[in-house]
């Protein structure tokens, strides 16, 4: 039985695997799904390099699609008017007006994973009541570790 099939029956059906085989080396890419729903996912992030990290997480995790990217909370404030994601991925430090103060003036506030890189805003983070505060650079473990806190706390979740 070669490689590929074998990861597929370890993973079962829940994964989705796919290997690179160049030389001797192996890349293997696993999608990881977590239940049966689709989440739409909003980042807010000044900075493109860290826009392009989280999408290619998201892109690892079927349950999640990409609803929109933005470079600042004016630009995060019109998406919201017109479209309602499921989870913001939002940065703290951005110019003119930052995440937490963007987070304290929504009406409607949204499930929210901070993502930034000062570790000192935490505290204010957590009594936003955010689901979760990824301090840059995080790993895809570790933004797997928050998206399924931000799944385990809807309240149509079924157990994983």
């Amino acid at each position: 039985m070669n490689l590929q099939k074998r990861l597929t029956l370890l993973f079962l059906e829940k994964h989705v695997v796919k290997i690179n085989n160049e030389a001797e080396f192996f890349t293997i890419d696993i999608k990881i799904q977590l239940n049966e729903m689709t989440y739409r996912v909003l980042i807010v992030d000044d900075e493109p390099l860290a826009q392009d990290v989280v999408e290619t997480y998201i892109t690892k995790i079927p349950e999640l699609e990409v609803a929109g990217k933005c470079k600042n909370v004016i630009e995060a404030f019109n998406f919201l008017q017109k479209e309602k994601p499921d989870l913001i991925l939002l940065d703290i430090n951005m110019p003119e007006i930052s995440g937490i103060d963007f987070l304290k003036n929504l009406s409607d506030k949204p499930r929210v994973v901070f993502t930034t890189a000062y570790a000192e805003y935490a505290l204010e983070g957590f009594d936003l009541n955010v689901v979760d505060y990824l301090l840059k650079p995080f790993s895809f473990p570790r933004f797997l570790q928050a998206i399924q806190k931000f799944i385990s706390q809807l309240p149509t979740n079924i157990p994983i």
